[in-house]
């Protein structure tokens, strides 16, 4: 009876401590469904207020084309001008309402900035009224920049408030994110685009040719906007956006393209007559065309960030379902999990545990033991003991490449001494006049380049064998050291038409380092900046200190290496397909980073500052 009772007791208690954790699991999913309803409300609150924010913007920008217009085209313009500005400031109130109800963080501010804005470009309207009062024939566009900016500024403090709005939901959603960038991003492709129509306005009205200041100009503008298109395609390269978003992107860059080639034919006439290519009106809806495509990209983006806040509330009441559900399924197996999975887990997985931190100290001599069962651990004990065997394998290989690559570079000097002394006698010897010559001059050109390339093999092989020594015999001088490199790629650069630059520190102090490394480092980064640039292109190599470092930094501002590759520019032998007919081994940037690791450098690679070229960073310490 005693036996019973403690038997009774305990299945009492254990099933106690299931339902408790039962209440508290249910409680944890329960919470979570709530805070996912309440993320979608807050989402579709930011989402709303964004929306009005965005007719805003469009409203007032919508005013420089449309008063523009009137004033070319329209005896009478301030009817059409005034009704721009009541839409305006319609849409600009509903904005300040919505951001006033959101009450965020700073809103206020935003709010006391909209209206200050605004009345800005009210008291500048002045000037537009003034030449509204004029005739057609006298009037002036240039004379409303002070507005058009005032108008500008009112764009850009909207904006601001927007990408605050969209801060507060980015950062906890991703999703939206995407969305609130891809809105962003067609706002700015607009903004952009539309900067020609109204810049150039002046010239299409009178036919003359616009200033090479006004060209440059536009020139910056349509590089902005191809550069939000190309970041637009990169979003659209991941999955998970809506179809029709995909659609409204490729039918507002089709219109876009198709609007730029008659924009740039109607610039392209100005000037051969000084006679206006096209009327005012007909300019307006040339330039308008694709405003309403690329607008589209963002409501729909509003509106796919609508949808994805009603998805999240249906997973929430979906969320709760499960949480019963669970509920049941834990009543039911609890017992058995609690006494049998415990016991088949608990000791394989600590076994297991120890065994990946012994492999991630590359403490590879021990072999992985069994499990004892054939399950899912077992298989990945299994998958743990293959993997070290092959890392095993892999080090073996790595130090029979390094000898072979050694072995083989050094048995192939002397047959190619022997080549460059045969071709040497064979130069004196045949006239340069004979076809010959030429055929023997691609031969040394091609021996230059594979002892070149044996020099780069023999290197890397010291590098892989640890043969590199860091430190150097005395103190040197880096900016001298550093300067020779340069000056030493002169000549080769102003063959390829490039200019080369120095920019160094000329105070900093000697350190102790193997300039020969440094030298072999900074050689090869020249070189290749200069290598793969484009005629008529600039190298810049600067030495500075940073925080008891020493950086090396070289630029270039060739066509770059795209952003998916950029991880593979340190692989030897890794060239671009673009590159095929260059010369270069592939060789170059591996040498380069065999040389930072054995200096205890910092390697960094990326875009050139101006979203152009190649940008190297390699910090090094003072002495080793």
């Amino acid at each position: 009876m005693i036996f019973r009772s403690s038997v009774t007791n305990y299945l009492t208690f254990l099933i106690g401590v299931l339902l408790a954790g039962l209440l508290v699991a249910t409680a944890i999913l329960a919470d979570q469904a709530w805070n996912v309803r309440t993320r979608a409300l807050a989402i579709a609150r930011y989402t709303n207020t964004d929306r009005t924010l965005i007719d805003a913007i469009v409203a007032v920008r919508e005013q420089v084309p449309t008063d523009a217009t009137a004033l070319i085209t329209q005896d009478n313009p301030v009817r059409a001008m005034e009704e721009a500005d009541r839409k305006a400031t319609r849409e600009v109130a509903g904005a300040i309402t919505a951001l006033e109800k959101l009450n965020i963080a700073g809103g206020a501010r935003y709010v006391a900035m909209i209206r200050e804005a605004r009345a800005k470009e009210a008291e500048a309207r002045s000037a537009l009224a003034q030449q509204a009062l004029r005739a057609r024939a006298d009037r002036d566009l240039s004379a409303v920049d002070k507005w058009r900016a005032a108008v500008h500024q009112s764009i850009d403090v909207l904006d601001a408030a927007s990408v605050a709005v969209n801060n507060l939901v980015r950062i906890d959603d991703s999703k939206v994110a995407e969305l609130k960038e891809i809105r962003r991003l067609s706002w700015s492709i607009r903004d952009n685009y539309g900067f020609q129509c109204s810049a150039l306005r002046a010239s299409v009205n009178s036919g003359l040719r616009p200033s090479v200041a006004l060209r440059e100009s536009l020139i910056g503008h349509r590089a902005v906007y191809s550069a939000d298109w190309g970041a637009l395609n990169e979003i659209f390269l991941r999955p998970g956006l809506s179809r029709e978003l995909s659609m409204d992107v490729r039918s507002a860059r089709l219109a876009t393209e198709q609007a730029q080639a008659s924009v740039d034919k109607v610039v392209a006439g100005l000037g051969a007559a000084n006679n206006p290519p096209i009327t005012g009106s007909d300019w307006t809806a040339l330039c308008d065309r694709p405003f309403r495509p690329i607008l589209a990209i963002g409501q729909q983006a509003q509106t796919d960030a609508d949808r994805y806040a009603g998805d999240l509330s249906s997973a929430a009441l979906r969320n709760m379902l499960l949480a019963a559900l669970c509920l049941a399924i834990v009543v039911t197996f609890g017992g058995h999990s609690v006494i049998n999975v415990r016991r088949r887990l608990t000791r394989p997985m600590r076994v297991l545990t120890e065994t990946i931190d012994r492999l991630s100290r590359r403490e590879l001599d021990e072999p992985v033991p069994a499990t004892g069962s054939s399950d899912e651990l077992d298989r990945m004990a299994q998958t743990l003991e293959t993997l070290r065997l092959s890392e095993l394998e892999a080090r073996r290989l790595q130090q029979a490449m390094s000898h072979f690559t050694a072995n083989a570079s050094h048995q192939m000097r002397t047959p190619l001494s022997i080549l460059r002394v045969h071709i040497a006698v064979l130069k004196k010897r045949i006239s340069p006049s004979l076809d010959a010559i030429e055929s023997l001059k691609d031969i040394e050109d091609a021996v230059e380049r594979l002892q070149s390339l044996l020099i780069q093999l023999l290197f890397l092989a010291r590098a892989d064998g640890g043969a590199l020594a860091a430190s150097g015999d005395n103190v040197v001088d880096m900016v001298e050291v550093i300067g020779e490199i340069v000056d030493q790629h002169r000549p080769r650069a102003k063959k390829a038409n490039v200019s080369l630059n120095l920019e160094a520190d000329a105070s900093l102090a000697p350190v102790d380092l193997n300039m020969t490394l440094v030298a072999e480092m900074v050689g090869n980064l020249v070189e290749n900046a200069i290598l793969y640039n484009r005629p008529g292109g600039k190298v810049t190599v600067k030495l500075s200190d940073a925080r008891g470092r020493r950086l090396i930094e070289v630029e270039d501002d060739g066509p770059g290496i795209p952003d998916a590759e950029l991880g593979n520019v340190f692989m030897r032998f890794y060239r671009l397909k673009r590159d095929s007919g260059r010369p270069g081994s592939g060789l170059g940037l591996a040498i380069v980073q065999a040389v930072a690791a054995t200096l205890k450098a910092d390697i960094e690679a990326g875009p050139g500052r101006n979203g152009l070229g190649l940008y190297i960073r390699i910090s090094l310490p003072q002495g080793l």
